[in-house]
């Protein structure tokens, strides 16, 4: 989240345990297919968009069992797996955007992205990450970019006055008792004054 010119706060987000949003009679199917795999209600974002999930849609399209590591390697740009799981990380991004105004990036990270790039930069994810009946101008100004591009924005954050870093998260040295914009205007009165 933007906190002033050249400054960025990390907001903590449990997001990926919410539903998957899933959208066509196909991906329903798979989702049917998913619930059954867990022996769970619902499948949610980090089951989907893992090597697990990779894992599972490779099965439900192929009904071949293999490992998250022989489908990405096997999975050229042209293979119904490829576009089906580029098509659902780029809604997943899409949806963050949106809930989060995210109009200074969003930044995807994790195994699955770093190991596999392609799945990130290709064209079923952009078309999926822009199409939007509502917001199509606002997402096509967003980029959606990688993990190297994530440390060049830790690296920022960390320069904001009372933020450290732990190994899992950032946090503020000192805590505020303030939320989203009022914590943003809070840290950036400080580094004016």
């Amino acid at each position: 989240m933007p906190a002033g010119p050249g400054l960025f706060l990390a907001m903590a987000s449990e997001g990926g345990h919410a539903s998957f949003p899933f959208q066509s009679p196909e991906e329903y199917e798979f989702h049917e297919f998913l619930k059954r795999r867990l022996g769970q209600p619902y499948a949610w974002g980090d089951v989907v968009l893992s090597g697990s999930g990779l894992v599972a849609l490779h099965a439900f399209l192929t009904g071949q069992e293999w490992s998250a590591q022989a489908v990405s390697a096997d999975a050229p740009q042209t293979s119904e797996t490829h576009r089906w799981f580029s098509r659902l990380y780029g809604r997943a991004c899409r949806n963050l955007a949106l809930e989060t105004y995210a109009t200074g990036g969003v930044y995807v990270t994790g195994g699955v992205a770093a190991k596999n790039p392609h799945f990130v930069t290709s064209d079923a994810f952009r078309e999926e990450f822009h199409l939007s009946p509502t917001y199509a101008d606002l997402l096509a100004r967003i980029a959606a970019q990688t993990q190297e591009e994530l440390l060049s924005v830790i690296q920022r954050v960390h320069r904001i006055d009372g933020v450290k870093h732990s190994e899992t998260m950032l946090a503020m040295a000192t805590p505020v008792e303030y939320r989203s914009l009022p914590l943003v205007q809070h840290v950036t009165q400080r580094r004016t004054k």
